[in-house]
């Protein structure tokens, strides 16, 4: 008898492609600098705070649709590494 071989991005019916992923994160960080540039503290602290929210959103999408961490395809973790490097690498600012 043969075995049955299944790939795994077979096995989650949800799985988006690169594209769709790149598109999404892409949309995301267009609204979040849009809403950024509208803070009373400036543009850098506004983003900032709102890359970590994107953060903590993504990891819980990530948590509540059982993505696999560090798997062979991009999802919402690592759209929420991205967005952890990228308020860790902003500068600081002034708030004055």
């Amino acid at each position: 008898m043969g075995t049955l071989r299944v790939k795994h991005s077979d096995l989650s019916g949800n799985n988006p492609g690169v594209t769709q992923v790149v598109v999404r994160f892409s949309l995301r960080l267009i609204i979040l600098c849009a809403f950024a540039s509208l803070g009373k503290q400036g543009f850098a602290p506004a983003l900032r705070g709102l890359l970590v929210l994107a953060v903590v959103f993504c990891a819980f999408v990530g948590a509540a649709r059982r993505e696999v961490l560090l798997g062979p395809s991009l999802t919402h973790w690592d759209e929420a590494a991205v967005y952890g490097l990228m308020a860790f690498l902003l500068p600081a600012g002034s708030a004055g």
